[in-house]
């Protein structure tokens, strides 16, 4: 079978990963801050268990009955265990499994948060309402809501296309620190050093206490972009420059002002 000849390939990597899943992340609560604006946000994520075999693309066939099958095909991969009656492969699996290795990379604060993705076709198709897409911009997380609380819906490995209109949102937000609660304890993860300055103790406090409303609060040391716009003036007729206050910067908006 072609496709399990090719899913071998990546055996090593998703026992990797699989392991890295389990001693990290599963089961946690994850909380990205992050700079919107003027303000401090956060995306607070579930990490259950048996999110990791969605990521993967790879459903497994098994000969006898197992109570979860997410949760066993993790535990599965885990410990080496590649025993099953068959395997499924979904609609872009191997793209996924290239970019599994890099998963870990969403936790560090040089990937961005898109927290609106509501135009974006793509995500539209897969419920998904937020992502973390990485610096290298090779990997996409995507989240959507169960229940009451976010989850990661797919792994994906961006075409050229998507990050181009991901790109043409132009709401690409700086991660300020990531907090991650697991096993009854919250620890500080990833502080953004650039901005924030206290090691990301007023963040695992706001977490801890679940004071969210709390983070306008958060001190993060952000540059206040203004524009600076020279005008040379060529003649004596009057000049009118018109009121542009609240205009996003846009190629036509420079050509009127060049004009």
């Amino acid at each position: 079978n072609k496709q399990l000849r090719q899913l071998n390939l990546f055996a090593d990597d998703m026992k990797k990963s699989a392991n890295w899943y389990l001693d990290n992340i599963s089961d946690s609560q994850i909380t990205y801050f992050y700079q919107d604006g003027n303000d401090v946000s956060s995306l607070r994520v579930q990490f259950e268990k048996k999110n990791w075999m969605h990521l993967t693309g790879v459903a497994p066939v098994y000969s006898n009955w197992v109570d979860t099958l997410s949760e066993s095909f993790i535990d599965d991969v885990a410990k080496g265990h590649g025993e099953f009656a068959n395997l499924s492969m979904g609609r872009g699996a191997m793209e996924k499994l290239q970019v599994l290795p890099m998963l870990p990379e969403i936790l560090e604060t040089d990937s961005f948060v898109f927290d609106d993705l509501s135009s974006v076709q793509k995500f539209q198709r897969l419920d998904a309402q937020q992502a973390i897409r990485t610096d290298n911009e090779q990997l996409i997380l995507a989240f959507k809501m169960e229940g009451d609380a976010l989850h990661p819906a797919t792994l994906l490995k961006p075409s050229k296309k998507l990050n181009i209109t991901l790109d043409k949102l132009n709401q690409e937000k700086t991660i300020l620190g990531v907090i991650i609660e697991k096993d009854s304890q919250v620890k500080v993860h990833r502080v953004n050093d650039k901005y924030i300055k206290d090691g990301g103790a007023e963040m695992k406090a706001i977490v801890e206490k679940k004071q969210f409303e709390e983070l306008d609060h958060v001190k993060a040391n952000t540059p206040d972009f203004k524009w600076v716009v020279e005008f040379n003036e060529t003649s004596s007729e009057a000049i009118s420059i018109p009121n542009l206050k609240g205009q996003e910067l846009t190629k036509d908006l420079l050509e009127t002002l060049k004009q």
